[in-house]
């Protein structure tokens, strides 16, 4: 087992593999299962987009979630009540539309004029975006009742390299309607167009939450995805974090079928946990433990980074290792070049 880091930095200096981000990466069609069945080969019809099979998903129609329990914690939703209803339905439409809606979706032209327009990506003729609320939750703070809200938003005819779109609300309700404390508009999560899964709200200080949004990759036989932290801070939110969730290579190595020494230091399947330390319960926010678990190279690791919020940066600052695509260990006959 590797020695635990402190900090968020290695214990000591670490190679790397080469980098698999130049694999040819397609979008997600089928099952996620299915990538294991394209073992030691390259996947015929390219790969899958991790992201697609669950990109934006159409959440409860409750909407009610305490994000003031312990710290990282989430509580399951209740209903939507009537009156809410008819608010949020109110937002949708002064924002993105008559078309709008609280369930399913709604299209609309894509254009790279468009308020909700992802800077930098060709501006086809006939493209459309493809939008759904993905993530609705309520809290009461301070006395007040805000609204979590998120709105996916996926785009056709879009290429490998171009994310889906999403939108993040921080609301307060009024007796007769819905304002907006914080919001960002056209995140980029996923790829092929298609948006990244908003996850869940998670306490992560003080009377602080963020949203926890998953988005990856699969192709070539490797899974990756990521996860990322945003914060409602001022009137913006904030990327406090974005680090590997998992990272899977078993649809190129089955050592099921190959229990031979040669695959079992190439084989990793690596899974990567967040939780937060709330025993300083006055922390605006609270230390960012992860912990790193499975088989990496020949190896059954664990590992621990604890990262400290840095004020200087409103962020979490991640370690290369929190952001690897293969293994780790250094004796790991496929080692890279010494990272920096």
């Amino acid at each position: 087992m590797e020695p635990s880091t402190r900090n968020g930095m290695p214990g000591k200096s670490h190679s790397y593999r080469k980098s698999i981000s130049a694999l040819l990466w397609q979008p997600a069609t089928t099952l996620f299962a299915m990538v294991l069945s394209f073992r030691r080969r390259p996947i015929a019809m390219g790969a899958l987009l991790l992201s697609a099979l669950s990109a934006c998903q159409s959440p409860p129609t409750g909407g009610t979630q305490n994000v003031d329990s312990t710290a990282g914690e989430t509580v399951a939703l209740s209903p939507l009540p009537l009156d809410r209803e008819a608010k949020l339905s109110a937002f949708l439409h002064e924002h993105y539309g008559e078309e709008a809606r609280i369930d399913g979706e709604w299209r609309q032209e894509y254009k790279e004029t468009d308020e909700h327009a992802s800077d930098g990506f060709a501006d086809a003729p006939g493209r459309d975006i493809a939008r759904s609320v993905c993530a609705q939750y309520w809290e009461e703070a301070d006395g007040h009742s805000r609204l979590w809200l998120a709105i996916c938003g996926n785009i056709s005819h879009a290429g490998h390299p171009e994310p889906g779109l999403i939108d993040f609300y921080l609301l307060q309700e009024q007796p007769e309607r819905l304002e907006i404390v914080s919001h960002s508009l056209n995140q980029p999560f996923g790829s092929y167009g298609n948006a990244g899964q908003v996850d869940s709200i998670v306490k992560v200080g003080a009377g602080t939450s963020a949203f926890l949004i998953k988005d990856g990759w699969a192709g070539q036989g490797f899974l990756l995805q990521s996860q990322t932290l945003l914060a409602p801070i001022g009137k913006t939110f904030l990327h406090l974090a974005s680090l590997r969730d998992s990272i899977n290579n078993g649809g190129w190595y089955d050592c099921e079928e190959d229990p031979s020494e040669e695959c079992r230091s190439h084989f990793f399947n690596l899974d990567f946990t967040l939780k937060f330390d709330g025993r300083d319960g006055a922390a605006a926010f609270y230390p960012l433990v992860v912990t790193e678990r499975g088989v990496e190279c020949g190896k059954t690791v664990q590992r621990e980074y604890r990262l400290d919020y840095d004020a200087t940066q409103s962020a979490y600052p991640v370690p290369e290792a929190l952001m690897r695509e293969d293994c780790l260990v250094e004796d790991s006959p496929n080692r890279g070049n010494p990272s920096p």
